[in-house]
């Protein structure tokens, strides 16, 4: 198996390069609407982006694992990201984010289900997941796909794009 890229039916999962910078900043890390929820700043330049590219190979050097691209197969286009850190030994957590006009065509399930896979098939035993109390989307899918709430609540995130840290954060585990 390579651990740098899968596929799923419509979708194929791939370690970003300095290539894809254009690609991530236009598509979804500069978009405000986009980015609201998530726990790293919106991209306010292409610099960020590469910024990010750095701090993934960094992640993947380090941990084996680390940040995907999400590319349709069919269209050949980029459509968003996935992050899967490792937490520690066996345990990951899970981010991802989708460009707005991939909203609602089932690509966050899919690529859920394809991280569970994958995380399967490479031995690990958890992954767990937080979202904002407002994101009842990502909320939804979680819970549609197996995720329960775990015992003891897991470190606070934060939201970087949103004035006021002071939200609900929703907490999410998987045992594979």
């Amino acid at each position: 198996m390579n651990k740098e890229n899968f596929n799923s039916e419509r979708l194929l999962f791939r370690r970003p390069t300095t290539a894809d910078i254009s690609a991530i900043f236009n598509g979804w890390a500069s978009d405000a609407e986009a980015t609201q929820w998530m726990g790293w700043k919106c991209h306010e330049s292409p610099d960020d982006t590469r910024a990010f590219i750095g701090l993934s190979d960094k992640q993947w050097e380090n941990d084996g694992v680390g940040p995907f691209l999400i590319e349709s197969r069919e269209e050949g286009v980029l459509i968003g990201s996935a992050g899967l850190t490792l937490v520690k030994p066996g345990e990951l957590e899970i981010g991802y984010i989708l460009a707005r006009p991939h909203w609602g065509a089932g690509y966050a399930s899919e690529t859920l289900l394809a991280a569970i896979d994958y995380a399967r098939k490479r031995d690990f035993q958890r992954i767990i997941a937080r979202a904002h109390g407002d994101n009842l989307a990502s909320a939804y899918i979680l819970t549609k796909h197996g995720f329960t709430v775990p015992n003891n609540p897991l470190p606070r995130g934060q939201c970087p794009n949103l004035e006021s840290q002071d939200y609900i954060q929703l907490d999410f585990e998987f045992f594979l």
